[in-house]
């Protein structure tokens, strides 16, 4: 009898399934650390306030995941303490404003209604040709952030995500307000740098800038920086660093066709926006499969294009995301939902989750698995 019970328990044992470890670390560190959400449902607000910045540093590349945000804060105080502060600064100007005004605490957990407040700071304490810590950055900062709150929805009757446009808006007319006052004291900005062009292209510094461009993204052109993003990268969304790394790389051989000054290919400058293009059509706005890759790698390179024209017309004032936003936008918006599944803007999650969640709904294109 003893024996029967032993062989029942060890046929047992064998019959039981085996742990899956890669849905384990889905579940608890990768995506959006939904079970971190989950424990903090009900715990006070200055316990979420610290999450929600984290989650609002991600958000300009696309993942909402606390940990990622760790990676790039990292990454911000690597390059610049002065710029890291002020970053945080307009977040939490951002986050104040937010729940002062009654927002949905999903919408601001997210990050996608504060991120363009923290990009606004980044750029304008950059931008100020003063020495850090000069406390007169402190009230731009402030009202910008605040700005770029109301111009969250401005995409909303098209059923277009607004992206990074609110920062564009606000910090162009900022720079250019400051730009045409000669006798500006207070907000002096910064020129661009002149290189010394050469006629020698170093193949190595052009691949480089697959690091550099992820730096760019958060105004830095750090190989450190670089690779600190595309770690937090990679622990919310492998699909997501794989179409950033792609995207940089079609970028800068269109740069190179197109004569790009190379020191500008080999610091970033001409690719961050490709980078955002195919990381937001390659599988986070559009359920990824062979077409949407394919409309991703296509962004990647009008983008790169777009962003030699606009810096020729719009000297001496920076592109910021410009290209990236009138080429995702576009993409998005003449992408047939016969073809490519959009996932609703509400719903917007990570791309492996769309997959498993909108993969087989009405496309005429079987989804791209990630192996499990």
């Amino acid at each position: 009898m003893a024996e029967e019970d032993k062989t029942r328990n060890n046929s047992v044992q064998h019959t039981n399934p085996p742990i899956n470890w890669f849905e384990n670390l889905q579940k608890y560190l990768m995506g959006n650390m939904e079970v971190l959400d989950q424990f903090l449902e009900d715990k006070p607000v200055l316990l979420q306030f610290p999450i929600w910045m984290l989650r609002a540093t991600g958000a300009p590349i696309f993942v909402n995941n606390p940990l990622s945000g760790v990676f790039i804060l990292a990454a911000l105080f690597y390059s610049n303490s002065w710029v890291s502060v002020c970053a945080l600064m307009s977040l939490v100007v951002a986050i104040s404003t937010a729940l002062l005004l009654n927002r949905d605490q999903s919408e601001i957990s997210s990050g996608g209604i504060t991120f363009n407040s923290m990009l606004t700071g980044i750029i304008v304490s950059s931008m100020i040709d003063k020495d850090d810590w000069y406390p007169w950055t402190i009230f731009p900062i402030v009202f910008l952030s605040f700005s770029c709150y109301g111009l969250n929805n401005i995409f909303s009757a098209i059923e277009a995500p607004a992206l990074n446009l609110p920062f564009c808006v606000l910090s162009f007319i900022f720079i250019g307000s400051c730009l045409s006052n000669t006798d500006n004291n207070y907000f002096p900005i910064k020129t661009s740098v002149g290189y010394n062009y050469t006629d020698d292209l170093e193949w190595g510094k052009v691949f480089k800038s697959i690091v550099t461009s992820a730096a760019q993204i958060y105004g830095s052109d750090k190989v450190v920086c670089g690779v600190l993003v595309l770690m937090g990268l990679f622990v919310s969304s492998p699909i997501i660093c794989l179409h950033a790394v792609l995207g940089v790389i079609y970028s800068s051989l269109v740069a190179v066709a197109i004569d790009a000054p190379p020191e500008e290919i080999y610091n970033g400058s001409w690719s961050y926006c490709a980078l955002l293009t195919c990381a937001s059509l390659g599988g986070f706005f559009i359920v990824l499969n062979i077409r949407t890759h394919i409309l991703a790698i296509t962004g990647a390179c009008l983008s790169t294009i777009a962003f030699g024209a606009l810096r020729e017309s719009l000297k001496p004032l920076p592109v910021l995301a410009f290209p990236f936003v009138l080429t995702a936008v576009i993409l998005y918006k003449s992408a047939d939902d016969v073809y490519f599944k959009k996932i609703p803007l509400q719903s917007i999650s990570y791309p492996e989750k769309h997959i498993k969640e909108y993969g087989h709904q009405n496309s005429a294109v079987s989804p791209i698995v990630p192996p499990v």
